[in-house]
């Protein structure tokens, strides 16, 4: 049986995703602000809650601080992704029944911005 440890590399892996996501998330945050739309900036704030608070639950629940068998390493990360994919589908209910003014090209524009940031990860890490 093959035993995983987490690493610093890991850790520090999960910081850079999450300091990449408030960056860009502020960028189109600040960006939309630039409208004076109220409603452009509140959806833009949406957009990035929805990626942020769902990689935040991501990251508690996969966090391992020992050592563990690897099956339970990828049950952990299992456990995860449904957790995160549970809270988007939620958040987009969420805000299209409960925000009717949503500003769609700014909702969706800072989602795939600051979601982009897991490519971005996986770019910088590939060279």
């Amino acid at each position: 049986m093959t035993n995983y440890s987490v690493n610093k590399k890991a850790l520090y892996a999960s910081a850079n995703v999450l300091y990449k996501q408030l960056l860009l998330g502020g960028v189109c945050i600040v960006a939309s602000a630039l409208s004076f739309n109220v409603n452009a900036i509140v959806s833009a704030c949406f957009g990035f809650i929805l990626v942020f608070i769902p990689t935040l639950v991501y990251v508690k629940i996969s966090n391992m601080r020992k050592i563990m068998p690897v099956y339970q390493v990828y049950s952990k990360h299992q456990k995860a992704e449904l957790m995160k994919f549970t809270l988007n589908f939620i958040g987009f209910i969420l805000v299209f029944v409960f925000y009717r003014n949503v500003h769609v090209l700014a909702f969706f524009a800072t989602y795939v911005v600051t979601l982009s940031s897991y490519w971005l990860g996986l770019f910088s890490k590939a060279k």
